[in-house]
Order: C-alpha cells, then sequence, then structure tokens
C-alpha cells in the first residue's frame, strides 16, 4: 500500500489533509479517529490520482475493502498504468482468497516498476498462496537485492523458509517481525537471551502472538532448565493454570502482573532460534503438558466401544487468516452420522452459535472457561478433529490423536507434502489438494473415522 499524502500538490487541499490525519491516526492504532478522518475525506472533491490512491490505502487499512477497490479502480480507469492502484487492487484480491486475480494485478505493478520491492514481496506472497514456494522465494530474494532492509520481504522469506523446512534460515528471519507495525517490540532493562549459558539465571519467557504460538513454544522451557536456567513465563490469563503444569517452567505470572527479578528476557517465538533449533530433528517433539489436576469436565455416559471425537471448526475470527483456515460446520455434518461415534464440541466464543449444523454434537464450551478445562476434555476424549488452532497445539502437546484440516496454503508449521508433523508426533494432516476444498478433506475424514484408520495421503 501506498502510504504518504502531501497535501501541498492538490487542488482541494482540505481532502488531503485529513487523509494525512487518517494516517497519523492509524500509525498512532486510533482505527476510529482514522475512519472519522477518511469519511471527512470521502465527503469532498478528490481530482488527485495520488489523494485516490492514498484513501484507498487507508480504507484497505480500516477493512473497507469495497469502498476501497472503488478508489483504486477509479484511479486506473484514469490511469491503466498507476502502479501502486495495480499493487493495491492485487492486495483486496489477496486478502479476499483469491490469489489468481491478485497475481495478475502484480505482474502489472511490476511491468511498470520491475524494481519495486514492495510488488516483489506482494508477488511472491500470491505464489506461496497458490502453492508455489520456490517462485516466493525467488521474488522475496529479489526484493531483498533491491532493498536489503525490506521487513516484508525478509519476514515473507521467514515463513517461506520455514514451510520448506529451512528453520536455520527461517527463525534467523522470523526476527524481521520486529520491523513491522503489527508486532511490538517490548523493552526491559535485563537483557535478550541469545542461547547463552544460563545456568544460574532466571529467563523471563514472554508470550507473542496466539495461544497456540505459546503453547507450542513454551516446550523449550525445559531445555533451558536442563541447561541450568530458570524459567519465569509470562502469558495471558486463559493459558496461565494449564501452563503452571509444563515442565521446565519455574513460575507463571499473567501478563500484566508485576513481574519477579530476572537476568534475561526472551520472546517465546524467539525461543527455536536461542535453543539452537536448526533442522527438523532438532525439534524435542515428546509430549510436554498434561491436563490439570484439580477439576474435570462432565461428559455424558455411553456405552462402551463408542469413540469420543471432539471438533473445532473455527480459530479466532480477527486472524489474518482466518477466511481460510476456518470453515462452516455444516462440512463436518457427516460425521454426525457415523456409527459408533460419539462428536463433542471443543468450539467456545462467537462460532458456536451455528452448533445447529452438525446433528447430535454435545456442546462442551459452557464448561471450557480456560485451557486447562479444555485440556481436561481433550484428555477424556479418544481423538480431535480440529482446524489450526490452538485446540491442535493443546492435542499435539498432551499426546492425544488429532487430525487436522489444512488450508492449501498452511501455516509454516505445518511444511508441506506431509501427513505428520515433526511438532507434534501425535498429529494427522488432512490438506486440501486444491484451495477451499474442505468437501474433499472432510470427505476423508469421514472414511477414515468410519473404518477406524488413520487418515489417506494425496
Amino acid at each position: 500500500m501506498e502510504h504518504s499524502a502531501d497535501p501541498s500538490h492538490s487542488t482541494r487541499p482540505d481532502a488531503r489533509v485529513h487523509i494525512a490525519r487518517a494516517q497519523d491516526l492509524l500509525r498512532a492504532r486510533d482505527r476510529v479517529g482514522a475512519r472519522r478522518e477518511a469519511d471527512i475525506a470521502l465527503g469532498l472533491p478528490l481530482g488527485d490520482l495520488v489523494a485516490r490512491n492514498v484513501l484507498g490505502s487507508v480504507l484497505y487499512e480500516l477493512d473497507d475493502l469495497d469502498a476501497a477497490q472503488r478508489l483504486f479502480q477509479g484511479v486506473l480507469a484514469e490511469n491503466p498504468r498507476y502502479g501502486d492502484a495495480l499493487n493495491n487492487l492485487g492486495n483486496i484480491l489477496a486478502r479476499e482468497g483469491k490469489p489468481r486475480p491478485a497475481r495478475e494485478f502484480y505482474e502489472r505493478a511490476l511491468a511498470e516498476a520491475p524494481a519495486n520491492p514492495d510488488y516483489l514481496a506482494n508477488l511472491g506472497g500470491v505464489h506461496q498462496a497458490l502453492g508455489d514456494v520456490a517462485g516466493a522465494l525467488d521474488c522475496f530474494e529479489r526484493a531483498l537485492v533491491i532493498d536489503p532492509a525490506h521487513a516484508d520481504a525478509r519476514w515473507n522469506r521467514a515463513i517461506a523458509r520455514l514451510l520448506s523446512g529451512d528453520l536455520a534460515g527461517g527463525f534467523a528471519d522470523y526476527e524481521a517481525r520486529w520491523q513491522l507495525p503489527e508486532f511490538a517490540a517490548r523493552s526491559f532493562a535485563a537483557p535478550r537471551w541469545n542461547g547463552e549459558n544460563p545456568r544460574g539465571c532466571t529467563i523471563l519467557i514472554h508470550s507473542e502472538q496466539g495461544y497456540g504460538d505459546t503453547i507450542q513454544m513454551v516446550r523449550f522451557a525445559r531445555i533451558i532448565e536442563n541447561r541450568g536456567g530458570r524459567v519465569v513465563l509470562e502469558t495471558r490469563a486463559p493459558l496461565a493454570p494449564l501452563m503452571r503444569g509444563v515442565a521446565g517452567v519455574g513460575q507463571v505470572i499473567v501478563h500484566g502482573d508485576a513481574l519477579p527479578p530476572f537476568d534475561f528476557h526472551v520472546p517465546i517465538m524467539s525461543l527455536p532460534a536461542a535453543c539452537g533449533v536448526k533442522t527438523l530433528g532438532d525439534i524435542p517433539a515428546e509430549p510436554y503438558l498434561r491436563a490439570p489436576d484439580g477439576g474435570s469436565i462432565a461428559l455424558p455416559s455411553h456405552k462402551g466401544g463408542e469413540r469420543r471425537v471432539g471438533l473445532v471448526w473455527a480459530g479466532r475470527p480477527t486472524h489474518k487468516n482466518d477466511r481460510n483456515r476456518s470453515l462452516a460446520p455444516a462440512h463436518l455434518s457427516p460425521l454426525g452420522a457415523i456409527p459408533g461415534v460419539l462428536l463433542f464440541s471443543l468450539q467456545v466464543g462467537a462460532r458456536t452459535e451455528d452448533l445447529a449444523q452438525i446433528p447430535d454434537i454435545v456442546d462442551l464450551a459452557p464448561q471450557l472457561t480456560d485451557f486447562a478445562a479444555t485440556a481436561r476434555a481433550i484428555a477424556e476424549l479418544d481423538l480431535v478433529i480440529c482446524v489450526d488452532t490452538a485446540v491442535a497445539h493443546l492435542a499435539g502437546a498432551m499426546g492425544k490423536p488429532c487430525w487436522l484440516l489444512l488450508p492449501f496454503a498452511p501455516d509454516w508449521r505445518w511444511l508441506l507434502g506431509r501427513d505428520d508433523s515433526p511438532w507434534y508426533p501425535s498429529l494427522r494432516l488432512f490438506r486440501q489438494p486444491r484451495i477451499g476444498d474442505w468437501g474433499d478433506v472432510v470427505g476423508r475424514i469421514a472414511r477414515d473415522l468410519s473404518a477406524g484408520g488413520k487418515p489417506a495421503t494425496i
């Protein structure tokens, strides 16, 4: 997106003043104020193509894709070779899950400016969404030759490298996240831990990103403890009771509470690099979580011999890839007709409203008050079937059999072309053969669940 507006170049500067104010408010994370200024600008004449394109960029950041698209299309109607508008329309299509038409717009933008690293980084993103990771890496490398400090290109290269199994290069590039606006690095008086000998030291590990990321990476606390260090984990309240039982974690602090003294700190997603993980074989993969004592989940009695299967069909709605990784529960309705299978919903939040789309499923949501309660529920089940959410990480960390439904372009941690996971040996992966094809995935799951066997590969 283009992110600068100079009010001195417009015949009607008032609109550009409001656009610039909207940009400033977005940088200050005041979305309400930014929307107000953008609406004022929309009510003023916008004869300047630059102003229209920049206002479209603001509306894109505010998730008003329809209004943004109209502005970009208006710019291109007057100047079909306007590179930034072509690129921005590509961004909209990519966000809408339409990588092929997005690629066409990025290629048109690059035809106008072949050395633009932004366009190259975006084109690499859609190559990756289309399953062409080699093509994606080529684009990111070309962008970084042009601009070695290009944060988006390095971040995207991190994801492509990790997806390809290059953990050494991927986790090194992963540090580029701190240069992106959506990530905020924290400052502490104590230095950052980068793998130095921790013997006799207290290391503060602080959570970042999603719940699943914390569950996945807390496994490395045991390595620090084995090397003679003591771990204090700072995390969010829903995870805290569960994390208190993790081997290697000496103390758990809820985010916002006072921290005890510590010698070093490390963001949790930086642990693999700090602990020396370079290959898939370096990943400590044995189960490291269990359901905490002191509570229970009430499940209906059953005849015996039946399999208890937990379902999760959707993740956090605000996740930027939620459109691809979540599905409507109606897709899973065939599982409710399989003889000898009892279905239990592990879904929480607003997505439980569509529970009725799956016949004869038991809703456990009222009992799932935090992740410790969810772990207790998982412990009572025979199998978990879910999309890419924190529940998959939880089941895997507990060593519980879990069948994971993956979109065509998966998250980096699930790698490519395999139906198992070096992160979680108890997981089996069902991948979409084509973009958006959940029907094929659920069909294979239903067949394997009916047969009581392992999932077929594609």
